[in-house]
């Protein structure tokens, strides 16, 4: 399996597009419609918006606070996931080109 994320998959799309994507790739994961693709998005998007593969470096005392809370909650679901070393590696590199693509932008796709 390669993992990869909303911005490795349509990165190409405008910002519009790449977010009516994201919409409906958490709308099919979540009412059991979802495809394999759809997972991949929402599991990247969802490591990127928690912080799971950031350091915190630089972060103030209350971003970290909220960093930890993020990260629990993906934890929970993480834990659930059987996922091989370099599975987890391909969804860290997806996490970060979804987040360094939202920097690009300046602000989230939503």
């Amino acid at each position: 399996m390669r993992w990869q994320g909303l911005s490795q998959l349509y990165g190409h799309l405008s910002r519009a597009h790449r977010t009516k994507r994201l919409r409906s790739a958490y709308v099919a994961v979540f009412s059991g419609q979802g495809e394999k693709e759809d997972a991949e998005i929402v599991l990247s998007d969802l490591a990127s918006f928690c912080d799971w593969f950031s350091t915190g470096k630089g972060m103030s005392d209350a971003e970290l606070r909220e960093m930890n809370g993020r990260r629990q909650v993906y934890e929970q679901i993480f834990t659930f996931l059987r996922m091989t070393e370099a599975e987890v590696e391909e969804l860290a590199e997806a996490a970060r080109a979804d987040d360094a693509q939202k920097g690009d932008e300046q602000g989230d796709y939503l």
